[in-house]
């Protein structure tokens, strides 16, 4: 130390100071401040990503409802469209050939021809309209339109039986169709009641009157 010329009270009070400016001293209480900030920092951010991600998943599950719920909508829409379609169909049908029917009594009694071609055709219409809208109508809900179709028959064929004309493809017609017999084919003209073909069209009517609107106020 003596070649700085230093006297050694000097070198140590300078030595003392450089230590004193290149260490300086921390207080422990802001390091513990430091630490908790950074702790409240990460738990703070922390809670913003779960947040996030649960906000994120609800809002995803909630989009799925709904897809789903329009998904199902759509498909109970799509069934009650067919269903009216097919029922209105049948309606048309039913209401058609129940204004034939009488319009070829009316024919009968002022003894003029009958339409044979179209009346010969006339049951089968009903009955194909009938299976299609059997897709949709139970049973109990069937027996109305089933009854009116065999009422429909009888007047049918006593239509027939009172005619002249005809009588040969008539009798092919009939006999290759559900008939097997002559015999099956009068009873069943003999049958034919105008007071229960009334009845078996109203209660028709009144059964798919119900069904049609029924699918169209459970969609409102």
């Amino acid at each position: 130390m003596a070649k700085l010329g230093l006297t050694e009270g000097v070198h140590t009070r300078l030595v003392g100071h450089q230590t004193a400016r290149s260490l300086p001293r921390f207080d422990v209480s802001q390091l513990q401040r430091a630490g908790m900030v950074s702790e409240t920092v990460l738990s703070t951010l922390g809670g913003v990503i779960v947040g996030s991600l649960l906000t994120g998943g609800f809002n995803y599950l909630n989009t799925q409802q709904q897809v789903q719920s329009a998904n199902q909508r759509q498909r109970a829409e799509f069934v009650a469209e067919r269903k009216v379609n097919e029922l209105l169909d049948l309606s048309s049908e039913i209401s058609h050939s129940y204004k034939f029917i009488l319009k070829c009594l009316s024919l009968a009694v002022d003894d003029e021809s009958l339409p044979v071609e179209r009346l010969l055709q006339l049951p089968s219409e009903v009955e194909a309209k009938g299976n299609a809208a059997g897709m949709f109508l139970d049973n109990e809900k069937m027996e109305p339109i089933d009854t009116y179709h065999f009422q429909l028959v009888n007047a049918q064929l006593f239509l027939l039986e009172a005619t002249e004309e005809n009588i040969s493809e008539i009798e092919n017609h009939l006999l290759h169709s559900e008939f097997l017999h002559e015999e099956e084919i009068e009873r069943r003209a003999s049958m034919f009641d105008f007071d229960e073909f009334n009845e078996a069209y109203a209660e028709a009517n009144s059964v798919l009157r119900w069904e049609v609107a029924e699918p169209i106020e459970r969609l409102r």
